[in-house]
């Protein structure tokens, strides 16, 4: 199995099931039990590091060296070390230096993912991520002061917009760590240096939602929104802070920029079955209280998933008959979990709350009608008589439309 799995790995370094499996086999165990994905399709799983012996520890990255020193432009044989290294005690150091090799040549190539990369291994181990936010700090410090190199020692100087993306790092550290007054001057120190960095305007909106402030995170979005107007992720993202923001008419406006021509935007967004808008847009109008319309963009998203399991019937005997076998199963596999994706699970939640809170808002009205505790209204019907009230109205009216059919 180890030589298998290794040949596996010579093909495909990021893979990283064979890499589960090469860590099994290298250390002889059985894989452990999980859930499995029908059609024999394995989820890719995360190992678990926090039981593992010094020794396994040290097999396992002597095996990632060797892999990382025969394929030297892989991430992940530099990457999953980080994972494996014990960053308590006299492991600091090893777990520094491995992060050094790591993460620094990342930053002189001006990567904005590399703290998603490291936000896994932050979150599952607290001393990895106090490490990490310790060598960023020393590392800006560094590069900042007179020598301009990450351990401040005398060399060749680093380019400037490493320290910018080093200041970065450090940012959302902070803000990860949940310090957004520490990750806001970050920020703005790095967008003193150089204003016109996208990622870090789309990072300072993304700050003051954590915080709490959605009308100045949407400010900040379209600022970033500025800066490529061509850019439909940017679109997207501005689109959602302002109908987070309440701003619905303007939210529409952006959007409406990425869709086709035409009268109405949003049936062009209704007919590419863009469900993140449509939930967006319902959450917004809820947050205004226009609960009709809020109905509206969520039952579209249930027409769109009814739609999907109607069409997935056209696709049987056409794959068969094309015997496009891998995509058919993939259609199988969609079949089997459809009703759990996430926007159709979004959405029957809120229709339900939905629901609830129109016949909340009709059983207040009633009873408002009624008078208080019970009472009788003006034209002396108790509360319990509130429909026998509409009843009449309605026979009345009625009764009045047929005298005048009648008298005409």
């Amino acid at each position: 199995a180890r030589e298998l799995y290794g040949g596996l790995l010579e093909t495909n370094q990021e893979d990283h099931g064979y890499h589960a499996g090469f860590q099994d086999a290298l250390l002889e165990r059985a894989p452990p039990e999980g859930p499995k994905a029908p059609y024999g399709r394995n989820r890719c799983r995360r190992p678990d590091y926090a039981g593992l012996a010094p020794g396994d520890r040290v097999r396992l990255c002597e095996a990632y060296d060797a892999l990382g020193a025969a394929h030297p432009r892989a991430t992940a044989p530099r990457r999953i070390p980080l994972d494996i290294v014990d960053a308590r005690g006299d492991g600091a150091g090893a777990f520094d230096a491995r992060f050094a090799a790591y993460a620094q040549p990342l930053l002189r190539k001006g990567a904005p993912s590399l703290y998603a990369d490291l936000r896994p291994l932050c979150a599952a181990d607290p001393a990895k991520a106090a490490r990490v936010g310790a060598v960023a700090q020393a590392w800006l410090a560094n590069l900042e002061g007179p020598e301009g190199t990450f351990d401040g020692t005398p060399g060749p100087r680093e380019l400037p917009c490493t320290a910018l993306w080093a200041r970065y790092l450090v940012a959302q550290h902070l803000d990860a760590e949940g310090d957004h007054a520490g990750a806001l001057l970050a920020v703005d120190e790095a967008l003193a240096h150089t204003p016109t960095v996208a990622e870090l305007l789309v990072f300072k909106a993304r700050v003051y939602k954590r915080a709490g402030d959605p009308v100045e995170a949407s400010r900040w979005m379209e600022r970033a929104r500025g800066l490529d107007l061509a850019d439909r992720y940017l679109n997207t993202k501005a689109t959602r802070y302002l109908l987070r923001a309440g701003q619905v008419d303007e939210a529409a406006a952006v959007v409406a920029l990425f869709t086709r021509d035409g009268p109405d935007p949003e049936a062009n967004l209704r007919d590419m079955q863009c469900c993140w808008y449509e939930l967006e847009s319902a959450m917004a109008h809820r947050a205004k209280g226009d609960l009709g319309r809020a109905l509206k963009k969520l039952k579209a998203v249930d027409r769109h998933f009814q739609d999907m399991v109607e069409d997935q019937f056209d696709f049987h005997a056409y794959c068969v008959r094309k015997t496009t076998l891998r995509a058919y199963t993939q259609l199988l596999r969609m079949e089997e979990s459809i009703w759990a994706h996430k926007f159709y699970r979004r959405a029957a939640c809120l229709l339900v709350e939905t629901y609830l809170a129109l016949d909340d808002k009709k059983r207040g009205a009633e009873e408002a009608e009624a008078g208080p505790e019970g009472e009788a209204g003006a034209d002396g019907v108790g509360p319990g008589d509130a429909a026998a009230r509409k009843k009449a109205a309605s026979k009345a009216r009625k009764a009045q439309a047929r005298a005048a059919r009648e008298a005409a």
